[in-house]
């Protein structure tokens, strides 16, 4: 039965004989890493391979990865190491993910180039066989102590994690197609349990900022964002074809996202499956969607040839889209104008999944207006002054919000 050989050895190559006292080559007393080698041909081959592995920290390492080879040549699943290396396996891995969302790319290009694959203390250079548990948790002590992001600010512990998933996802699929025998980086990394509270706002606060900005331009947005927590970027997306203002749905089937830096924002899918569905308005809404339509056509005839046709509901004033960036920044300027505590416009979402559930809504409900699972982070009751809120189990019931002077949530049963 094949055992296979656990020792040290030294930076020139050489493997330690056993308990030697220094390497039998150059000479040098002190070792590398551990490492092993073990015949890993099949049985009954006529030409003899074998697998030499180091680069581990202890012997324990080292003892664990040559079972784990041993168990796979028994199993007759072992193939020859990949010589390739982890950056040239990364840009295949990449661009064979047609299946991405343009931004999405985008983030993983950043994330392997600026620090997975960084020349200082990325392991981009290191062969996928070489890959281990110890080594990527290194790296990422590395990453957190010297990368950097935007200037010299040190990354946060989130864009570790999201440098982390990446390198999970895609050595999860080089043991999918066999190039490694096991995925180095799973739980590699974990990101603390700490989240800082969402910044929301009350049902006061929220109408006093749509009586602030009733004047405003893009106020139809601004009401749309308080009643339905759609997505910034799928707001900004919205086509009048998409909206039926007759029995009051919009229906949500693309995005708007930002593009690389020094390109305009352009469409894409919804951030996920669940983002492709239908939302219900508030009468009040679509009274003001339509309000905001004859104001767009008169804007659109004055403005003459120069309009950009897009069919967009809320666009500049010669039909582009908006920039998502300015938008929010339009958003926490009114917030700050009307004297309320500024938050993000993501926090409007967060802020009619909480008002909707302390209204009485069905968690399912309010999962499948804001195009979640249930799982995603809104539970069945919210918490205030210490204490659990129930919420009741109804289906097909919507939330009808009318925010006008005195008034609040009111739950409506309507069908979604």
């Amino acid at each position: 039965m094949r055992t296979g050989v656990v020792a040290k050895r030294c930076s020139c190559g050489s493997f330690w004989r056993n308990r030697a006292p220094r390497c039998r080559r150059c000479g040098s007393t002190r070792f590398a890493s551990w490492g092993f080698y073990v015949d890993t041909h099949p049985r009954g081959a006529t030409e003899r391979r074998k697998t030499v592995r180091s680069g581990f920290p202890t012997k324990d390492a080292a003892e664990r990865e040559l079972l784990r080879v041993l168990e796979a040549v028994q199993a007759g699943a072992y193939g020859a190491p990949s010589k390739q290396t982890l950056q040239g396996y990364l840009g295949a891995w990449l661009e064979a993910k047609t299946h991405l969302r343009p931004t999405t790319r985008d983030t993983y290009s950043i994330l392997i180039e600026r620090y997975i694959c960084d020349g200082d203390y990325g392991i981009g250079t290191a062969p996928l066989w070489s890959l281990t548990r110890p080594g990527i948790k290194h790296f990422y002590a590395e990453l957190e102590r010297r990368g950097r992001m935007r200037g010299d600010r040190p990354l946060h512990p989130k864009a570790v994690h999201n440098v982390h998933l990446v390198l999970r996802k895609a050595l999860e699929d080089a043991v999918d197609d066999g190039l490694i025998l096991e995925n180095p980086a799973r739980r590699a990394h974990k990101l603390s349990v700490h989240r800082p509270e969402m910044k929301t706002w009350t049902e006061d606060q929220v109408a006093s900022f749509l009586a602030h900005v009733r004047g405003h331009r893009l106020y139809a947005l601004w009401r749309t964002a308080a009643t339905t927590g759609m997505r910034r970027g799928e707001l900004l997306a919205v086509t009048w074809p998409a909206l039926d203002l007759t029995v009051g749905r919009l229906h949500v089937t693309r995005a708007l996202a930002k593009g690389p830096a020094g390109e305009p924002p352009r469409f894409g899918p919804p951030k996920t499956d669940r983002g492709r569905r239908a939302v219900p308005l508030d009468p009040e809404t679509v009274s003001v969607l339509k309000d905001h339509r004859r104001r767009q056509l008169a804007e659109r005839e004055t403005t003459g040839e120069t309009w950009r046709d897009y069919g967009l509901v809320f666009c500049r004033r010669d039909g582009r889209p908006l920039d998502p960036d300015w938008t929010t920044h339009i958003f926490e300027r009114l917030a700050a104008r009307a004297e309320l505590p500024v938050i993000r416009f993501h926090d409007l979402r967060h802020t009619f999944a909480t008002l909707s559930l302390k209204a009485g809504i069905a968690t399912e409900v309010v999962s499948r207006i804001l195009g979640l699972r249930v799982s995603d982070g809104y539970q069945s009751g919210v918490r205030e002054r210490g204490r659990a809120i129930p919420v009741p189990s109804r289906t097909y019931v919507y939330l009808r919000v009318r925010f006008v002077a005195g008034a609040g949530f009111e739950p409506a049963t309507s069908g979604l």
